[in-house]
């Protein structure tokens, strides 16, 4: 165990995968829009965004319902752990939601005011000026939580998707989660199908989606996440503290012990899809998504359909993302 940490640490890994090493020396711009406080894996997303220099983090946009002061407070706090402390963060449009986000201890008394980059409470009304200021490679969106927010910004602005690429997580085209079984509705989709519709529906210079196929059963599990437990970065320190705390909340069932093992980090592969696609396969298809949420492959003729959606369906080289994944939070 101590040799593969030492060589994860000291980038000796690459040997093995050549595979995990920095893809482009110029960085691509992205707006994360973020169901972070929800399930956990938005927060090892967003840990892997801040270290991979590939990326260069625009805004931070809050997704999913309610709570959004609490979610942009873990969002802060993440950023400051990784000196990203200009990052612009903002407030998503939907205010229903009951139940406290589990992760909410984590920030209790952080005063979010204090971010030095900035809290906009129209956080949509940013999304649009972030996208309309930003000069050089087109600007990628970042959908991993419901798409109520792109959808908005869509509906307010809709020359936004010819000047982006969007990048999502969502939907479940051949398997279900954990990679099993039929496809089934997935969260995200069935959430705010009409926001799904809009949002894969527009003429984005492209669009790409990591559905269950690919990311429904990521973990990690024994040498490479001890790896990831033994490292000492504040990024990944400030990871881990979450996953503790979310994980004490979780019910007995669907209960993870964080000593072995992570949750599933659906999230992190559509972080990979914004660095390099060689270690997956893609499949461009046109969709009919139904009102419960389901993704089916529709024939050429069907005209409720959303057009030309690139599918990672399959992996070439699942060990080799998983060592990506390790060398970027060691």
């Amino acid at each position: 165990f101590f040799c593969m940490l030492a060589a994860y640490r000291s980038g000796a890994a690459r040997v093995f995968h050549p595979w995990v090493r920095a893809m482009s020396a110029r960085r691509r711009p992205i707006i994360l829009d973020t169901d972070i406080g929800d399930d956990i894996d938005d927060t090892w997303a967003l840990a892997l965004a801040l270290r991979s220099p590939e990326l260069e983090l625009k805004y931070v946009l809050t997704a999913g319902f309610g709570h959004h002061r609490t979610r942009a407070a873990i969002v802060a706090r993440m950023l400051d752990a990784a000196g990203a402390h200009n990052v612009p963060i903002g407030l998503g449009k939907d205010s229903e939601g009951q139940k406290p986000l589990k992760q909410s201890d984590w920030v209790e008394g952080y005063d979010l005011s204090t971010h030095p980059g900035g809290v906009s409470d129209d956080g949509v009304g940013k999304l649009i000026d972030v996208v309309a200021e930003h000069r050089g490679d087109p600007i990628t969106i970042m959908g991993i939580g419901p798409l109520g927010n792109v959808a908005e910004a869509l509906r307010r602005e809709p020359t936004l998707a010819s000047k982006c690429t969007f990048i999502g997580m969502a939907g479940s085209i051949y398997t279900g989660y954990s990679c099993q079984g039929p496809p089934v509705p997935e969260w995200n989709v069935m959430l705010d199908v009409p926001a799904c519709r809009l949002v894969l529906g527009s003429q984005f210079l492209s669009k790409t989606i990591t559905p269950l196929d690919t990311c429904g059963d990521i973990r990690l599990l024994e040498e490479r996440y001890q790896a990831v437990r033994q490292s000492s970065h504040p990024v990944t320190q400030a990871l881990l503290q979450n996953y503790e705390i979310w994980a004490s909340k979780k019910s007995r069932q669907g209960s993870y012990d964080t000593t072995k093992e992570s949750s599933i980090l659906f999230d992190t592969v559509a972080v990979w899809l914004a660095i390099s696609e060689d270690l997956i396969e893609v499949e461009t298809l046109d969709l009919h998504i139904s009102e419960e949420g389901l993704m089916i492959p529709a024939p050429g003729g069907e005209v409720d359909k959303v057009a030309d959606v690139r599918c990672a369906v399959r992996w070439k080289d699942l060990g080799a993302f998983y060592d990506f994944l390790v060398s970027r939070l060691v």
